[in-house]
């Protein structure tokens, strides 16, 4: 198992990570999704083509369009095909997602397959050894522990608290 202590590893300047984080074009989405996700709490798929709402996504769920998740302790078990937002406490990803990943968490957990990109703010981040991220992790965290198997196709944009 790998620990890694971003205080100690070279890290990105401030304004390198916010160039990153602009030509992603993650903040504006970041901004109106989480706005949208206070403006219209609801816990039930409204209709199709909505974004979902809850606090997991259960073992054999597969759900088709954006989803917004928020609670203590919030789980994706199932299949998204779609960009997920979490607010919550304790986050564990083990399900798949076919889109992008934002969260911000105390403790997270990724141990399943994510496409797109992923954007963390969290304490503590893990990624066990089952975890595949397609593309690149944005992340500003105190620890990230990556186990031996896990593995992240692009690049870590990493920014230590």
């Amino acid at each position: 198992m790998n620990v890694i202590n971003l205080k100690k590893i070279v890290q990105l300047s401030y304004n390198q990570l916010m160039e990153a984080f602009m030509k992603s074009r993650f903040l504006p989405i970041f901004l109106v999704t989480l706005v949208c996700s206070f403006l219209f709490p609801s816990s039930a798929l409204a209709a199709d083509d909505t974004i979902y709402y809850g606090d997991s996504i259960p073992a054999g769920t597969f759900v088709d369009h954006d989803v917004v998740l928020f609670g203590e302790d919030v789980s994706i078990e199932g299949t998204i095909k779609g960009n997920v937002l979490i607010l919550g406490n304790q986050v564990v990803v083990n399900g798949s997602v076919d889109g992008s990943l934002i969260f911000i968490a105390q403790n997270a957990s990724i141990g399943g397959e994510v496409s797109g990109s992923v954007y963390a703010l969290a304490l503590t981040i893990d990624l066990p050894a089952q975890a595949h991220l397609d593309r690149d992790l944005y992340t500003a965290a105190v620890s990230l522990t990556s186990s031996s198997g896990s593995t992240i196709s692009r690049h870590i944009y990493a920014l230590g608290l």
